[in-house]
């Protein structure tokens, strides 16, 4: 592609202009050498920019997402020759960990995966349900986790297999109903209400690149935000934002949360 860096400089996301370098390489050589590439996981947005910046690769190669069914968040880019038929088994697993999970978050089990020196690009989706959670991961670090993983937190694993792929259902994850009042619909309010923080903090960790809507970092602490938003916010969750249910007397929006496990 000519004037690589000048098109992938479109994008202010320093990490994602990696990523999208990395990509555009690998469909250099899926092209140049007729040979399967794949991506790590990527998030929504990451897979929303990276079909934007591969656009001039799509009459000569092959690229598809997937991350266990149609319904995964997070997917690896298989990029081919359009006459070869790719196994997507071949790519990633799905391991089913055992145990009594009922106080156990979505950073616990990715804190204790990474914790075995995992990296988090190599994990795709994780669903969290009472006795079992479910585990996306590339085919290469599954058997790794399989031998290595013995608690999740301070949770002892009862046994982890490998399971079919093609029976996977992949379910919303467990979530408690926040009901909370904020003074507007900036995303620093929200943190500040849904974090229990200060306004001051909140704002900080949008700064700093700690926030996300709908998987896009948020610096601007004064965005708005809306309903079926996603906010993650590092070191302290995700939280998606259901209903915006009227006002109070005095003014403030009475809003309904998800936060996740």
């Amino acid at each position: 592609m000519k004037n690589k860096e000048s098109f992938i400089s479109l994008t202010n996301d320093k990490e994602l202009q990696l990523k999208i370098k990395n990509l555009i390489d690998k469909a250099e050589i899926t092209r140049k050498r007729h040979i399967v590439t794949r991506s790590n996981f990527l998030d929504p947005f990451e897979q929303k920019s990276a079909h934007s910046f591969l656009k001039a690769y799509f009459n000569e190669i092959s690229c598809e997402f997937y991350g266990g069914n149609d319904n995964s968040e997070r997917k690896i880019l298989v990029m081919s020759p359009k006459w070869k038929a790719n196994n997507m088994e071949e790519y990633i697993k799905s391991l089913i960990i055992y145990g009594l999970f009922d106080n156990i978050s979505h950073r616990d089990v990715l804190g204790s995966i990474m914790a075995l020196g995992i990296k988090r690009e190599t994990i795709g989706d994780i669903i969290i349900y009472p006795d079992r959670i479910i585990i996306i991961v590339l085919s290469e670090i599954a058997d790794y986790i399989i031998y290595n993983l013995v608690k999740i937190k301070n949770i002892k694993i009862k046994h982890i297999e490998i399971s079919d792929l093609n029976s996977l259902e992949l379910q919303e994850s467990s979530y408690d109903i926040l009901n909370k009042t904020v003074n507007s619909m900036r995303v620093d309010g929200f943190i500040s209400a849904v974090c229990n923080i200060t306004r001051e903090d909140s704002q900080n960790l949008c700064k700093r690149g700690l926030v996300k809507i709908n998987w896009e970092i948020a610096v601007k602490p004064h965005r708005l935000i809306k309903e079926n938003d996603l906010i993650s916010v590092k070191g302290y969750g995700r939280f998606a934002l259901m209903n915006i249910n009227g006002t109070t007397k005095s003014g403030r929006f009475h809003i309904i949360v998800k936060k996740y496990k």
